[in-house]
């Protein structure tokens, strides 16, 4: 790699100078950064997460609009104006080859990466080299599932995983060194006057069966429902910890243009 003594950042810099600056820019401990898809072009984009104080699941944040269901298309959407995040850490890392191969391991290693649903997840992992998909660190997936309803137009709201893509998604996550993965999965009513309902037993072991072949420093799965006490035995000895968290679920009309989903 050429020294590039020409440049201030190289010349005066010490390189853990210049990792903290990389760290400042590329990174945010704090704060979710969503992988999107963006709706006019199926490309995938990135959202640092604004709403972290709602009550609302993760899925419902503000920033990823309000759910709708789009009739003529035959299905829902949910996003609006969204154009993806502004920070320019794209513009730094492409400004020049030596702080490409400084930089583009810490925002791998020090993101934490969150995902809607397991097409996200598999669409990323498809669009990045093998190396940087093992960087990855930190890790939170939003997801749904739903018993099969006689009426599925009335789950609009909340699309639901696919068990194969589910299944896919947990291969992935297998053998990745991650410090921190986060699971939180909501059972949804038909519609607003409806209870949350208990996942059945089968259903629920076959959801979180998947997750004990994975492993993390800590591995924590967010359900909104109560698990059975059979179940509770069932996984007593998982490497994750279930807790339940009641949160409100919105089913607030939509406002705005399509961007992302």
């Amino acid at each position: 790699m050429e020294i590039q003594h020409q440049s201030p950042l190289f010349r005066l810099l010490s390189p853990d100078l210049r990792l903290c600056i990389y760290e400042m820019i590329l990174s945010d401990p704090r704060r979710l950064m969503h992988i999107m898809i963006f709706a006019r072009d199926l490309k995938l984009v990135h959202s640092w997460c604004h709403d972290e104080d709602s009550p609302l699941p993760i899925c419902q944040h503000l920033c990823y609009g309000h759910p709708y269901i789009d009739r003529d298309a035959g299905g829902y959407a949910a996003q609006i104006d969204l154009p993806g995040s502004k920070d320019g850490f794209v513009n730094l890392l492409l400004s020049c080859r030596r702080i490409y191969y400084e930089a583009l391991e810490i925002l791998y290693k020090n993101n934490i990466f969150h995902f809607r649903g397991s097409p996200r997840l598999l669409a990323f992992h498809k669009s990045i080299p093998t190396a940087q998909w093992q960087a990855i660190r930190y890790l939170h997936m939003s997801t749904t599932f739903k018993p099969p309803w006689p009426n599925e137009a009335e789950l609009w709201h909340f699309p639901a995983d696919s068990w194969e893509d589910w299944d896919e998604t947990c291969a992935l996550l297998n053998g990745m060194q991650l410090k921190s993965l986060r699971f939180d999965i909501a059972h949804v009513p038909r519609s607003p006057s409806f209870p949350v309902e208990e996942m059945g037993d089968k259903a629920m072991i076959a959801i979180l069966e998947p997750l004990k072949m994975l492993e993390a420093e800590n591995f924590e799965v967010e359900i909104n429902f109560r698990l059975s006490s059979a179940v509770e035995k069932y996984f007593k000895d998982a490497p994750f910890a279930v807790v339940f968290k009641k949160r409100t679920l919105s089913y607030s009309p939509p406002r705005g243009r399509i961007r992302c989903r």
